[in-house]
């Protein structure tokens, strides 16, 4: 099979070709491979999936965003409706939704679900706030009139269906009912309805909707279509509610006709509404929107005793803000989560996960103990924390968890190249080695696995080795960004500059991945001599939101320094940075100024470090700076050797 099947709804979209698929997500342009047995959890509902059989991966991630466009904007027209939010919410919804009605796909979106069911009698759109805004938002305005207009054609319509018997349906009835919705029938039979005067006839509409071949899957699919359409009246154009005059007591009175009782849209009960609009406003960088958003929120779940869907809520919201390199946001929305709900794991791990990307690497092992004491079978707090143990430096105390995490659980990938990469930074390479060639046995599709076999392949020294398992994997997940940058740090150790620049091409530095592909860019340029683009690239790159990467970009630009022969402005650059790759540097700087006492005492900090790389690193550092000691390593040799370590951080 080949195609994708697109969600708007969850933000994801799936790329089928040769028995192989691709996972693209709204939130990251890196297209990743996937396993099929993954698609309900990918998709949620695969329902609410449409499938494209001509497209292709490159064109995947255009539908998917205009499937997100459509979904976001039904969700504003709901909020805009919805009474239950403040005016201010309202309106802000519908600035929104104004930008995405100029969008002909978008606005058709929403008309054919709007047109499905008859309106809740107590929407604003039904009580009288539909004018007034004309002037600010037109498109909006429109959209109010159109389906306000012709809501009791719609009652008919629905009545219609709902009436249908079910022994007429041999198979799902609300399976048929999703694909009209979808095509817009709906829509159709209720300006038929409703007599608009340039809408085709019932005839005509009835004519297309036997025509059309997606109806045409389902069992009895004529007869139901024609008991339908037959059931609805055409050209009797009404209010959008019939008023009616009636005597009581003597006395005239207006009353409405009775709106058939239906159940609200399902998106109303649902707190993914205000979600949409709160990422609305992060992706314009509307924060003071945002916030206020996430305050309504959190008071309207908070009002109805629901302390659990708030802190589920605001933790959503901290993963999609870390998504985006908003960290201050996912610190503290998670920080407010557990404040609410202290008592659940995911809370904990959430805001753990906060802190440990802001480098609050103390207090995010505490958390993450804490958690761990308390549900010890949660695995994600157990590889957390072992995570922020890697990340303190404790190799020996992370390895000694990882190692229990995958004895209680053999099957969690997580744990069991968590234990390889933690082998490898103990310079443990023959073990590290056979402990991922073992996980990419078991789980042949898992990228992180693959990768990391190639990693040990190449601090081994086994570089054809390296390279060949970096071409595989390349082959295999094309757009995994992670293993590209993997394969272009080993090309250029091989001084092979231009196929490692072609791995590394990117427009976008919104992602991780991406910033790295732009520092090992930048190493290119200083491999190359071209100082001045190495300068300005690794300049653009401290300005990550990521600590670590921002870290290595600082690093990088005072080894260029370095280079230079500018020793006292590499030290400068240096100074502030706490890394242990920064430390190294700064070792190095420090001999190359003759400044042998300030070397000695930094190289005192690293005495108790478990990092193979740097053990051997400043082992050389140190005997190169004792007097009458013959130096084994160039300071050419020590500058690539600290760039590839920048490189590998």
């Amino acid at each position: 099979m080949t195609g994708a099947l697109v969600s708007g709804e969850a933000r994801v979209a799936v790329f089928f070709k040769g028995g192989g698929a691709w996972c693209v997500r709204a939130d990251s342009p890196e297209a990743q491979s996937v396993s099929e047995g993954l698609l309900p959890h990918l998709l949620g509902d695969p329902a609410s999936a449409d499938f494209y059989p001509e497209a292709a991966l490159e064109t995947t991630r255009d539908l998917l965003v205009q499937a997100c466009n459509a979904e976001r904007s039904l969700q504003l027209a709901l909020i805009s409706m919805d009474a239950s939010f403040t005016r201010a919410t309202r309106e802000l919804a519908e600035d929104a939704l104004e930008d995405f009605l100029g969008d002909s796909q978008v606005l058709e979106f929403i008309e054919h679900r709007l047109y499905s069911k008859p309106l809740p009698s107590d929407t604003c759109w039904e009580n009288g706030d539909v004018d007034g805004a004309e002037l600010r938002f037109p498109k909006v305005a429109a959209l109010k009139h159109a389906v306000v207009a012709v809501q009791t054609s719609i009652e008919q319509a629905r009545a219609a269906w709902d009436a249908l018997p079910e022994d007429i349906f041999q198979e799902s009835r609300s399976q048929f009912e999703a694909v009209l919705v979808e095509t817009g029938a709906f829509r159709k039979l209720s300006n038929v309805a409703h007599g608009v005067a340039v809408q085709p006839s019932k005839g005509e509409v009835q004519l297309q909707l036997l025509s059309d071949r997606r109806y045409q899957m389902f069992p009895n699919w004529r007869n139901i279509l024609v008991a339908w359409t037959k059931a609805i009246p055409s050209g009797i154009a009404r209010l959008p509610h019939a008023i009616q005059e009636q005597e009581e007591d003597g006395r005239h009175h207006r009353v409405r006709d009775k709106v058939l009782q239906v159940k609200p849209h399902a998106a109303f009960e649902n707190m993914k509404l205000q979600k949409a609009a709160i990422l609305e406003q992060l992706a314009r960088g509307s924060f003071g929107q945002a916030e206020r958003y996430v305050n309504e929120l959190v008071a309207h779940q908070l009002s109805g005793q629901r302390p659990d869907l708030a802190a589920n809520s605001l933790c959503d919201l901290a993963r999609e803000a870390k998504g985006r390199g908003l960290f201050a946001y996912q610190l503290e929305w998670s920080r407010r989560a557990q404040e609410i709900s202290p008592g659940d794991p995911y809370v904990h791990n959430q805001f753990a996960d906060a802190l440990l990307g802001q480098g609050e690497l103390e207090e995010a092992l505490a958390t993450y103990e804490s958690t761990v004491k308390d549900f010890p079978g949660n695995v994600v707090a157990r590889n957390g924390q072992a995570e922020v143990l890697k990340a303190l430096g404790r190799f020996p105390e992370a390895l000694v968890m990882y190692e229990s995490t995958v004895k209680d659980f053999p099957q969690d990938v997580v744990a069991r190249n968590g234990q390889a990469e933690v082998l490898k930074a103990l310079g443990r390479l023959p073990e590290a080695l056979a402990t991922y060639e073992s996980t990419v046995k078991d789980f042949p599709e898992n990228v992180v696995a693959r990768n990391g076999q190639a990693e040990v392949l190449k601090a081994l020294g086994r570089l054809p080795d390296a390279l060949t398992a970096y071409e595989s994997t390349v082959k295999d997940f094309p757009q995994d960004v992670v293993v590209r940058n993997g394969q272009a740090t080993l090309l250029v150790q091989l001084n092979r500059y231009g196929e490692a620049e072609a791995l590394v091409q990117t427009e976008h530095t919104r992602t991780r991945s991406e910033w790295t592909a732009l520092h090992i860019l930048a190493s290119i340029r200083m491999k190359q001599g071209n100082f001045g683009e190495a300068d300005r690239l690794l300049s653009r790159g401290a300005q990550s939101p990521w600590v670590d990467v921002r870290s290595r970009f600082i690093g990088t630009r005072a080894l260029l320094r370095i280079r230079m022969k500018k020793l006292q402005d590499a030290e400068i650059l240096i100074r502030s940075e706490n890394s242990m790759t920064a430390k190294v540097i700064q070792i190095d700087i420090y001999r190359r100024m003759k400044r042998i006492g300030e070397a000695q005492s930094m190289l005192r900090e690293l005495r108790d470090c478990s990092v193979a790389e740097i053990r051997n690193l400043t082992r050389d550092l140190d005997q190169n700076m004792k007097p009458g000691v013959k130096r084994t390593v160039t300071d050419d040799e020590f500058l690539d050797r600290e760039l590839v370590m920048l490189m590998a951080a």
